[in-house]
């Protein structure tokens, strides 16, 4: 069969980044979009239909897409699914969007995955890049799709993308020049079957390197370790919080030991503004990709004094008669929630709960035993995480919403502590994403405070 023409399947951010790629580009191709919404009803289905988008759904629409030269996938989409194998065998190129970007790619390339840290290093990378004055760009899974910046990349910029397992199921040749592995814990085993499939799928971020390029990679994560080994051919450099690899980055007294270049390096820890030991594991990685790329201590040290954090991640949203109000609502699975409340100083309620992913409440008993007073459950989860927590039983408390729930964190801590939104779930349960969630949790604090205000007039 003569195949030609892009078939993509997902009609959201990525989807959209593709068709006006596509689109742009100066020989159009047949570009078919594969969608099960509805296509009669507006949502831009007009206007790319109008650009010649052909819309195809059902199972006869899927047929069409084994007449494509190349399917690309939106990361929510799981390519292990029957559909995407028969294109496969049907000598389909199945990929991603990140691959199918990579191919018309002219800049150098930083990829950073793990389970958590990803945008808080990503964009401390970026913001480190170009206070050094070299012209970098920020996409990926933070927001703007590798494939809609790709066409203003220069061959001497720098690209740092922000990448999820779920972008490196299907690549083929995408290779980062600096590839980061953060951490490695249990999220997403509603759509992995294991651990080992999930670590399998962010490996594949160094499977394309060459001696040429560099992984760097946290050493204090034992999961990290164990599959370092199924990584290219990339030179290794190890971060650590406890240890002082010799060919790597680690802390020591006030400074990070940057030993990663000829001669070594040290930037200063005490300008770091993001408090908790996973910020100090995202400010390692960060300054070491960062020296790798050529940029001095002394503009790392710069830059890093002027770091704003990014909304939703241990964000400070207001103090009440001396309660302090913390959103992390990016918090989205246990380990970041346990890392949370490990940044927590004093007497502190906790607000957990929402959709589950498969995490394993349990782990958090002792460090809630040592540092939260209370414990507030909401969303669905709520009962998996009380049998979990089933030890700690007596600090337990259902509220109906983020609302309830900080009206009732501020009355247990009236005078003084702190309210930590944490929720180690997903958002989807009750919200449109994890910022819409965080966004409601600023507007019950505003909320409370106009209330209490109120009565003070009164």
């Amino acid at each position: 069969m003569n195949r030609r023409g892009v078939g993509i399947i997902g009609f959201g951010r990525t989807g959209r980044g593709m068709l006006d790629f596509l689109l742009n580009r100066e020989k159009p191709r047949p570009i078919l979009l594969f969608t099960d919404l509805p296509v009669s009803e507006g949502g831009g289905f007009e206007e790319y239909k109008n650009r010649g988008v052909e819309f195809v759904s059902g199972e006869e629409g899927f047929a069409r897409l084994f007449t494509m030269e190349t399917v690309v996938l939106s990361p929510g989409v799981d390519g292990s699914r029957k559909r995407f194998r028969d294109l496969r065998n049907g000598n389909v190129d199945v990929v991603s969007e990140l691959e199918y970007a990579f191919r018309f790619n002219r800049g150098t390339l930083v990829g950073v995955t793990g389970t958590n840290g990803k945008s808080t290093t990503v964009s401390l990378i970026h913001h480190l890049l170009l206070r050094a004055g070299k012209t970098a760009h920020l996409a990926g899974n933070i927001g703007t799709p590798f494939i809609s910046l790709v066409d203003r990349i220069e061959d001497e910029d720098v690209v740092v993308l922000e990448i999820s397992s779920f972008q490196l199921e299907e690549i083929r040749t995408f290779r980062p020049h600096v590839g980061v592995l953060l951490n490695l814990t249990p999220d997403h085993l509603d759509r992995y079957p294991g651990m080992a499939e999930y670590a399998a799928a962010k490996m594949n971020l160094f499977l394309n390197q060459t001696p040429h390029d560099f992984q760097v990679m946290n050493q204090d994560d034992g999961l990290v370790r164990e599959v370092h080994g199924n990584a290219g051919l990339g030179r290794t450099v190890w971060f650590s919080r406890s240890g002082t690899p010799a060919d790597g980055v680690y802390a020591d007294g006030g400074q990070i030991v940057l030993n990663c270049v000829p001669g070594g390096d040290r930037v200063p820890l005490d300008t770091f503004p993001l408090p908790g030991p996973h910020n100090l594991e995202n400010y390692m990685a960060a300054a070491a990709v960062v020296r790798l790329l050529g940029v001095p201590g002394h503009l790392i040290a710069e830059g890093v004094a002027d770091f704003q954090g990014l909304a939703h991640r241990m964000e400070n949203v207001g103090i009440i008669d001396g309660v302090r109000f913390i959103n992390d609502s990016k918090a989205t699975n246990v380990d970041a929630a346990e890392k949370a409340i490990q940044s927590l100083d004093g007497e502190a309620v906790l607000i957990l709960g929402g959709k589950d992913k498969g995490g394993e409440f349990s782990r958090l008993e002792a460090l809630i035993r040592r540092h939260v007073r209370r414990v507030l459950l909401v969303g669905q989860a709520s009962d998996t995480i009380r049998n979990q927590l089933s030890g700690i039983s007596e600090k337990l408390e259902e509220v109906a919403d983020l609302q309830e729930a900080v009206d009732r964190g501020f009355a247990l801590l009236r005078g003084g502590g702190q309210v930590l939104l944490a929720p180690g779930c997903a958002s989807f349960d009750m919200f449109r994403s994890f910022e819409h969630r965080g966004d409601v949790f600023r507007a019950a604090v505003s909320s409370l405070a106009h209330r209490l205000d109120r009565q003070g007039r009164n």
